[in-house]
């Protein structure tokens, strides 16, 4: 389970990243009961709206709620259609195992899209990470998914 922690009055600024992971073995493999939390949170003496740290969760994943409504709205739009996008797939504990699932937007009804994923994030929760995303030629999978899961990307 992860996700980002947002101000309840202004849910365009983000408190927190918080990742936690059951785990039943430690590094040499023996079997102990433990979970793995991780915490990405401002620097010291910061506030979660100092330019920094917006900067830093952008690069992370981290979509504002009003242009994350907006790019949902541009989504299930006629013009929308052929547009690439991406989705976040956590595969570890921390962010820079975040990686994305690709595809185009074929169709949309029902407040929902239809993507053609062409690149996904495999092997979730391997920390190889030459081993976590997978663009096979042959990778064709279609999905119909709300819009809220999926953002624009280049």
């Amino acid at each position: 389970m992860d996700g980002w922690c947002v101000d309840k009055k202004d849910k365009d600024r983000a408190l927190f990243w918080a990742k936690i992971k059951p785990t039943g073995k430690d590094i040499k493999g023996v079997i102990r009961p433990a979970i793995d939390f991780v915490v990405i949170t401002p620097p010291l003496n910061k506030a979660a709206d100092d330019q920094a740290w917006i900067n830093y969760i952008g690069s992370l994943g981290f979509l504002p709620a009003s242009e994350r409504k907006l790019q949902t709205e541009q989504m299930l739009k006629k013009e929308s259609l052929g547009a690439m996008v991406c989705r976040k797939v956590a595969t570890g504990v921390h962010p820079s195992q975040r990686l994305l699932d690709k595809g185009y937007i074929e169709e949309s009804a029902n407040g929902r899209i239809k993507v053609r994923i062409f690149e996904k994030a495999n092997r979730r929760g391997s920390f190889d990470p030459s081993a976590i995303s997978s663009r096979a030629d042959s990778y064709n999978e279609t999905v119909w998914d709300r819009p809220s899961r999926w953002f624009m990307c280049d």
